[in-house]
């Protein structure tokens, strides 16, 4: 069973995926393993603050999938619909997860943690309460 993680962010809080993407780090570094990004759609994944974080020609390499890491950890980039979670034993990173990316993501059985980060409080908000999923924030609350 995978360890999973919500981070509760407002739209663009940068701060909060900067978090989110580090924790998947961490954890990825300490179980040695890979980082899966999921987002919504890759087609509009140049245009938001994913790439505002990582970098525009990170992301195109990505898009293309072209071997990349994020400290050191491989990483890859899919969507809802190509993320195979299936095989997936990695750090899995759901951005901007509503209901279909949240269940897309919980089929990961195998992953060694989940993290779904919201856009808005009420898209993951069941999700996170379930008794498996801890809440995290910068401020450890």
């Amino acid at each position: 069973m995978s360890l999973k993680f919500a981070v509760i962010a407002h739209g663009a809080e940068i701060d909060k995926l900067r978090f989110a993407l580090s924790a998947g780090v961490a954890l990825s570094q300490k179980h040695e393993t890979s980082i899966s990004i999921i987002v919504p759609t890759l087609s509009n994944v140049k245009n938001t603050i994913l790439s505002k974080l990582l970098g525009e020609e990170y992301i195109k390499q990505l898009l293309k999938g072209k071997p990349s890491t994020l400290e050191g950890r491989p990483v890859t980039l899919s969507s809802i619909r190509t993320f195979n979670s299936h095989s997936e034993t990695g750090v899995v990173i759901g951005i901007w997860g509503g209901d279909k990316m949240l269940s897309v993501i919980d089929k990961a059985v195998s992953a060694k943690a989940i993290i779904a980060i919201s856009w808005n409080e009420s898209d993951i908000t069941d999700w996170a309460n379930n008794d498996d999923v801890k809440i995290i924030s910068e401020d450890g609350v």
